[in-house]
């Protein structure tokens, strides 16, 4: 770095930009500040305390990082040079520590040494500003919430997925402290955003990354998928069943048959029958009521349809004395 300096003033020398004077100016101005590196001053430094061999089943639980601050006489050219950029210190939770009511103890006058390495052997550490330093730790605690899918999915005309989405694995070990997990009760994918979908969905979705630093999931990702295919619409006539209805009542109603429309793959359309669905009316919904009909339910339909409608939402009666 010297001998650049040097050539670019002789090139300036010799280019006639810089005249004795000036130059004069600039070898003081070195020289002074050379002088002013060679000595020792002290100064007040400030490191980040990383973490190293912190047991696997413990969590510190502090809000930051914590720091070590501490005086220090070095000599100015080292001093200068620590503080161009950001120090750390190390500190072993298998042997710089001991345990003290769920808190690690950390007691900087008994490694001073890491610090002197920093600076360079000539450095000394006069104080620090605490002279123990504590990281209060949680034992972690695991427990298994469901994956539950953030989708914004829009499919082709006619198209659909044949029964739902499949995500494997379906559900993650949340681990953390007891504190901090308690009120996590899912792991939220990423959105899976998509649109004019036809083909088969087979995708990797990253987990929404937990809102503690402190809290993991088992896993960072999960498979998401789910079968496209061509849908048309299908129509039923469904048998009605009354239930709840006293053995010495007689009724007659109408119809007796309805109407149900549902959506269904090509491949799985002839394999949809009446018998498939049932439609039931709750006599106890009008026993003791002035109405003349009753409110059609449907309670059982297959899984390989969607969309299912009745044509029908009122079946008329009357009772037989």
């Amino acid at each position: 770095m010297l001998s650049k300096l040097k050539s670019m003033i002789l090139k300036s020398i010799k280019n006639k930009k810089l005249n004795v004077f000036g130059l004069f100016f600039l070898l003081t101005f070195l020289f002074l500040g050379l002088t002013k590196l060679s000595k020792k001053y002290s100064d007040d430094i400030s490191l980040d305390i990383i973490y190293l061999n912190l047991p696997k089943h413990k969590v510190i639980t502090l809000d930051s990082l914590p720091k070590c601050n501490a005086v220090v006489s070095a000599y100015g050219f080292n001093l200068m040079m620590f503080h161009l950029k950001n120090q750390s210190i190390q500190v072993d939770f298998n042997h710089d520590v001991y345990v003290k009511d769920s808190t690690y103890i950390w007691l900087p006058n008994r490694f001073k040494h890491k610090i002197v390495g920093l600076l360079g052997n000539s450095a000394e550490v006069i104080s620090f500003d605490q002279d123990t330093i504590r990281f209060p730790f949680e034992t972690l605690s695991v427990k298994k919430v469901p994956v539950v899918l953030n989708s914004k999915v829009t499919f082709k005309s006619g198209y659909d997925i044949l029964n739902h989405f499949t995500i494997q694995p379906d559900s993650v070990n949340v681990v953390g402290s007891k504190s901090d997990i308690l009120e996590i009760t899912k792991a939220e994918t990423e959105l899976l955003s998509l649109k004019n979908v036809s083909d088969t969905i087979n995708t990797m979705m990253l987990l929404k990354k937990p809102e503690s630093k402190n809290v993991t999931f088992s896993v960072n990702e999960v498979n998401i998928s789910a079968k496209v295919e061509k849908f048309t619409e299908g129509t039923l006539e469904v048998p009605i069943s009354i239930v709840n209805k006293p053995l010495d009542v007689s009724i007659n109603y109408f119809p007796k048959l309805i109407t149900v429309t549902y959506d269904v793959s090509l491949n799985n359309f002839k394999n949809i029958k009446p018998m498939d669905f049932k439609l039931e009316c709750d006599f106890s919904e009008i026993e003791n009521t002035n109405n003349a009909f009753f409110v059609p339910k449907l309670v059982k339909f297959p899984e390989l349809v969607k969309n299912v409608r009745l044509k029908q939402n009122k079946v008329e009666f009357i009772l037989i004395q």
